[in-house]
């Protein structure tokens, strides 16, 4: 056998463990190869990625001192969001850890202050007390933007630690023929919400957003009968998804979306990577 031969043999044979490692038709030749990848490769999820951390912090300030543990909550380029207070035990500042991961993704939670002309604000818990607080800003301004994107950070935390939850509630996305549509599941695996058949990948992605957004608010859901169910509407009143099923009472139909709101406002629904 020639060299060139071989060679030719040698490519052939790479290009055809290319096409069966991508799970694309081992036939593929050429062109045919290259456009069944690229078609592969855009059905793709894309992988989740750490928007930041929720951390613990401990320092000493000198050997007969007391320790200090805190917490604090920073973003992808290590700058600081949110920082408790010094604690004197390890095990408070994780119990201060978790408080914001599970209050932390709730505007409401959040308050501006201003003192001597320096803005900051905190998150509080549900009995009024600190958690955590920012740095401080020049203006009222810089610090509502700062403190609407640790909200942000911290529900970003929050999803990102769901995405390797096994049986955690998520979103799933199917891609059937050449239409999408995905699907909201509980904790228990169970399908809560569907959306509507939409034609790209996109426009399926942008309804999970859209859903993120919506369904905090109760006020987006609306019951309907015959059989009972609901579906969730945009601020614009379009239809964004309906529930995965009915229900025996327009009662369970609407405890069914007070859950749905409440597991949504949790922030811990992992997207459908």
């Amino acid at each position: 056998m020639s060299v060139c031969k071989s060679l030719f043999l040698c490519g052939s044979l790479l290009a055809l463990v290319a096409c069966q490692q991508s799970d694309v038709d081992p036939s593929c030749i050429d062109s045919r190869c290259d456009e069944q990848q690229a078609l592969q490769l855009d059905v793709m999820q894309q992988q989740p990625f750490t928007p930041g951390s929720v951390k613990i912090t401990h320092s000493q300030q000198a050997e007969q001192q007391p320790e200090n543990w805190r917490f604090e909550v920073t973003g992808a380029k290590g700058d600081i969001a949110l920082m408790s207070q010094d604690y004197v035990a390890r095990a408070s500042a994780i119990n201060g850890m978790l408080r914001v991961e599970e209050l932390g993704v709730d505007l409401e939670r959040y308050e501006l202050q201003e003192l001597d002309g320096v803005w900051s604000f905190v998150l509080r818990a549900t009995n009024g007390q600190v958690i955590a607080d920012s740095r401080a800003f020049d203006n009222m301004s810089d610090a509502e933007q700062a403190m609407q994107d640790a909200r942000a950070l911290v529900a970003g935390i929050v999803q990102y630690k769901a995405s390797f939850v096994a049986d955690g509630a998520k979103f799933t996305l199917e891609h059937v023929g050449s239409t999408w549509n995905f699907e909201l599941l509980d904790d228990a695996g169970d399908p809560v919400l569907e959306s509507q058949v939409y034609s790209q990948r996109s426009d399926a992605l942008n309804g999970i957003d859209s859903v993120r957004t919506n369904a905090k608010n109760g006020n987006r859901y609306e019951l309907l009968g015959n059989p009972p169910r609901f579906i969730l509407k945009a601020r614009n009143g379009q239809e964004i998804a309906e529930s995965s099923t009915s229900y025996s009472t327009m009662e369970e139909a609407q405890n069914a979306a007070d859950s749905t709101q409440a597991l949504v406002r949790s922030e811990k629904v992992a997207n459908p990577w």
